[in-house]
């Protein structure tokens, strides 16, 4: 068989090669990663959470807890705090040895009481979920109020893209963002302190939010639940 054919094809064959998988990957639909274009990740956080963050920090009198939430509503939050006990293996140093244990510690939540994302940024007590990462200042370890819960899953995110599997009931949908040919989705989740507007500021309601519809989403990226929590939404068109 003549070389310079063989040649041809093994050129044509290489540049199918890097060719179609380029194409493929640019029509594959992909979750939306955590930290992503898509969501912009505000790393300022906020003067007055900051400033509330530092007073608890020096704060000597509070109490802190460090763990996992297992119960969270609007007047109280559950920590389970995990601890290594001391053992035979381990010359009897506390919280280095191989049994552990669990402890849950439930604090009250009232109208002094703060919330703030990762960065720092002023949250809502709403927006923390079972699951989440999280440190809570307190009066006292039993029967405490929280005064400062910072919630190191959720940060504050804008987002903008198109509605389906829209559930007005469920107060959720789909959104579907493009960005250089690649579709991310996401859950978007609502609640009754979001709010609605038209792209003109005319206020509007969930009931006007349709399935196609372009919508700008500002709210928190909960990176436990893989959703986010709109509290203000733009209707495009």
């Amino acid at each position: 068989m003549n070389k310079r054919f063989l040649l041809s094809l093994g050129a044509l064959a290489l540049t199918a090669s890097v060719v179609v998988p380029s194409m493929v990957f640019a029509k594959t639909k992909v979750k939306l990663p955590k930290l992503s274009n898509p969501i912009a990740i505000d790393s300022k956080g906020d003067a007055n959470a900051i400033g509330k963050y530092n007073s608890e920090v020096k704060n000597t009198k509070r109490h802190v807890v460090t763990g996992t939430v297992t119960a969270v509503s609007a007047t109280s939050i559950t920590v389970s705090v995990k601890t290594k006990l001391s053992d035979s293996t381990a010359n009897a140093n506390t919280n280095t040895g191989t049994t552990v244990t669990t402890k849950s510690y439930t604090f009250t939540v009232n109208s002094s009481t703060k919330v703030i994302r990762k960065f720092k940024g002023t949250a809502t007590i709403n927006e923390v979920m079972v699951g989440d990462s999280v440190q809570v200042w307190n009066t006292a370890l039993t029967n405490g109020a929280a005064t400062l819960i910072w919630d190191k899953g959720i940060w504050s995110a804008e987002v903008t893209g198109t509605v389906s599997n829209l559930n007005t009931s469920g107060m959720a949908f789909t959104l579907t963002v493009t960005m250089k040919g690649i579709q991310y989705t996401t859950t978007v989740k609502m609640d009754s302190a979001t709010t609605y507007v038209a792209k003109d500021g005319t206020v509007k309601a969930i009931s006007d939010l349709v399935n196609g519809q372009t919508v700008k989403v500002r709210g928190s990226w909960n990176s436990v639940g893989n959703y986010m929590l709109a509290k203000r939404m733009v209707i495009l068109k």
